[in-house]
């Protein structure tokens, strides 16, 4: 079993986002016993652009992943670990070096 701890949720306007970020907070604490880091739980303006587990998302042209994720990916990517890279947005380059772990 893997456990994800790291998410970001996207909304139309800040109202929507501070009011989802109470909701979320208090769901994870009730439900799942989880204390958000202050620091880590933030609200900001993603038109310039945001990086999240090694990945820059933009509102204008998507994910792209960056070039150290890349690296690592390269280097130490196997069948033990597939599973943590199969939802990087690569390019086609870096998903032909890895096409045959991704055989279902």
């Amino acid at each position: 079993m893997r456990y994800g701890d790291d998410f970001i949720l996207f909304f139309d306007n800040k109202n929507q986002a501070v009011q989802a970020q109470l909701v979320v907070t208090e769901w994870l604490l009730k439900n799942l016993y989880l204390k958000i880091h202050k620091s880590n739980n933030v609200v900001v303006k993603t038109s310039s652009g945001l990086r999240f587990l090694g990945h820059e998302i933009y509102a204008t042209s998507g994910i792209i992943i960056d070039k150290a994720m890349r690296c690592k990916l390269v280097k130490n990517i196997n069948m033990k670990n597939i599973g943590t890279y199969r939802a990087m947005h690569l390019s086609k380059k870096y998903a032909k070096r890895i096409s045959w772990l991704l055989v279902k």
